[in-house]
């Protein structure tokens, strides 16, 4: 072999090796961000009222968040399409409504005390 010909099989492999980095370098990033999901944010509040309930378990599509002292959520990695939305909290009745999940969506929840506050559950 000449040692001043470059070995072309040495190049070949080279080259594989450059575009298998190319083709999967940035594959398995954040949730969030893929094409195929979407996110849903809002606040929970106690019915028929403005008074934002913390410590809310909020779930939707197999993703979860808890609720901020200002009773904010934020759900990434959301599968698109028809998903069961869920607020769930210790003295509050159990809340479930379907959302279609489109992109990045803003829904505020209504909860009602079970201490006998009543309310119209998430309608407004």
């Amino acid at each position: 072999m000449n040692p001043r010909r470059p070995n072309l099989l040495f190049l070949g492999v080279l080259c594989v090796g450059v575009l298998a980095l190319f083709l999967t370098a940035g594959c398995g990033g954040d949730k969030g961000t893929n094409s195929d999901n979407g996110s849903l944010s809002g606040r929970v509040f106690k019915a028929n009222s403005s008074y934002p309930v913390s410590g809310v378990y909020v779930n939707c599509g197999g993703q979860s968040a808890t609720t901020d002292v200002n009773g904010s959520y934020t759900i990434k990695g959301i599968p698109l399409g028809s998903q069961t939305l869920t607020a769930v909290k210790d003295s509050f009745e159990y809340f479930s409504t379907t959302v279609n999940i489109t992109g990045d969506i803003t829904k505020d929840i209504y909860i009602i005390s079970s201490k006998g506050d009543g309310g119209d559950l998430g309608k407004r």
